[in-house]
C-alpha cells in the first residue's frame, strides 16, 4: 500500500492548462474507482483551486495507477494532460505527504503564508468522503497536513499580513485605474474570494459596486453588507459594459464575458481580473481596445512584498511541516502494516 501523488500548480504550468485540467476532473475520482481498470486504487481525492490540480492516491502499485489515473483524464479531457514533463510533478509515500503539509502551510501558495488553501483542503476532503473515494489512509493523511497548517499559522508568523488573490485583484485594479474614487466595479461570484473583493472594494471607497452570483440569495447577502447593487448571472454583460472593472472569481463551464459583450461599445480604458480555474474571461476580450485582461497568474508582482515580510518565518514553519509530514507517514506505514497483515491472516484460515 501506498501514497501516489500527481499534480500540476502555478509553479509548473500555465492558467491555461490547469484550466483544462480542472475541467476534466470534477468526477474523475468516482469514475476512476468505479473502473474495471481502476489498477488496485482504493482511494482517491482531488485538490483542484485556482492555483494547482493534483491528485492523492492510495494503491497498491503506484505506476500502475499513475498509468490508470492518465487514462481516465485524457479519455475525459481528449489529450494527456499528465504526460511526463515540465508541468507535471510526481511524488510518492513521504515526499507526498510532506508536499500536502507545505501545501497546508501555505509555503507552495502564489501568495505565501494564504490561509484560504486550508479550506480549500477540508472541502477536497469532505467531499472525497461523501462520495465514497477517500477513506481512512487519505483521512489521516490530509488531517496531518491540516494540524501542519494550524501550528504553521498558531507558532510562527507566517500568516501576518498575508493578501489573499481577492486583496491582490483589487490592487491590480487599483493600480490600473490609478484610483477608485468613483470606479464603477463589477464582481462576479458570491463565494469566499468574490465575497473577499467585495468586501475590500467597499471599504476603499469605490463608486458604484455590483455583484453578479448564479445564486440570487448569496448575490444579495453579498450586496446587503456591502452597499452594492446584485444582479442575476445572465445580466453580466450589461454590467460589464457599465464598470470600469470586472473580478471574476466563480465556476462557469462556458465564458461569461467575451469579445461580443463589449460589440458596439466605444472603446475607454478597462480592467478585467480573472481569478478563475478554469478562466471564464475569454482570452480574446484581451484584444480589444483599452481592455487590460489579468489572470490569476499574473498577480506575482503585487504579493512580493506581503511575502517578504514573512520569508523569515519560513525556516520555522518547514520544520514543523518535516514534524507533522513525520508522524503521518508513520501513521500511514502502520495502518498499511496492519492491513497488510490482516489479509495474511485472513488467507491463512482459509
Amino acid at each position: 500500500m501506498n501514497l501516489l501523488l500527481i499534480g500540476t500548480s502555478h509553479r509548473t504550468a500555465t492558467v491555461d492548462l490547469r484550466s483544462r485540467l480542472a475541467l476534466s476532473v470534477q468526477d474523475a475520482a468516482a469514475q476512476l474507482l468505479r473502473a474495471p481498470d481502476a489498477a488496485g486504487i482504493s482511494e482517491l481525492c482531488v485538490l483542484a483551486t485556482c492555483h494547482r490540480v493534483e491528485f492523492y492516491l492510495v494503491a497498491e502499485d503506484v505506476e500502475a495507477a499513475d498509468a490508470a489515473l492518465r487514462g481516465l483524464v485524457s479519455s475525459l479531457a481528449g489529450d494527456d494532460l499528465l504526460a511526463p514533463g515540465p508541468a507535471r510533478y510526481r511524488l510518492v509515500g513521504a515526499g507526498a505527504i510532506e508536499h500536502l503539509c507545505r501545501v497546508a502551510a501555505g509555503l507552495d501558495s502564489m501568495i505565501v503564508g494564504e490561509a484560504e488553501i486550508a479550506g480549500q483542503i477540508r472541502r477536497a476532503i469532505a467531499h472525497a468522503k461523501a462520495t465514497g473515494s477517500a477513506g481512512v489512509f487519505l483521512d489521516r493523511i490530509v488531517s496531518g497536513a491540516l494540524r501542519a497548517g494550524g501550528r504553521a499559522r498558531a507558532e510562527t508568523r507566517i500568516g501576518a499580513g498575508a493578501m489573499s488573490a481577492a486583496t491582490a485583484a483589487v490592487s491590480v485594479v487599483e493600480q490600473s485605474l490609478d484610483s477608485l474614487a468613483h470606479a464603477s466595479v463589477l464582481v462576479i461570484g458570491a463565494g469566499e474570494a468574490g465575497r473577499q473583493a467585495l468586501e475590500r472594494l467597499a471599504r476603499r471607497r469605490t463608486g458604484r459596486l455590483t455583484i453578479a452570483s448564479r445564486s440570487n440569495h448569496h448575490a444579495r447577502d453579498a450586496a446587503e453588507k456591502t452597499g452594492a447593487m446584485a444582479v442575476s448571472l445572465d445580466r453580466v454583460a450589461e454590467a460589464a459594459v457599465l464598470s470600469d472593472a470586472v473580478i471574476a472569481a466563480t465556476m462557469s463551464p462556458a465564458y461569461v464575458i467575451t469579445p461580443e459583450t463589449y460589440a458596439g461599445v466605444a472603446p475607454r480604458s478597462r480592467v478585467l481580473v480573472d481569478l478563475s480555474v478554469p478562466r471564464v474571461i475569454a482570452p480574446a476580450v484581451a484584444d480589444i481596445p483599452g481592455v487590460s485582461l489579468r489572470t490569476v497568474d499574473d498577480l506575482g508582482e503585487f504579493v512580493r512584498a506581503s511575502a517578504a515580510r514573512r520569508a523569515a518565518e519560513v525556516p520555522r514553519v518547514e520544520r514543523i511541516v518535516r514534524d507533522e509530514a513525520q508522524r503521518a507517514h508513520d501513521q500511514f506505514r502502520t495502518r498499511a502494516a496492519r492491513r497488510l497483515a490482516h489479509a495474511r491472516a485472513t488467507l491463512a484460515s482459509l
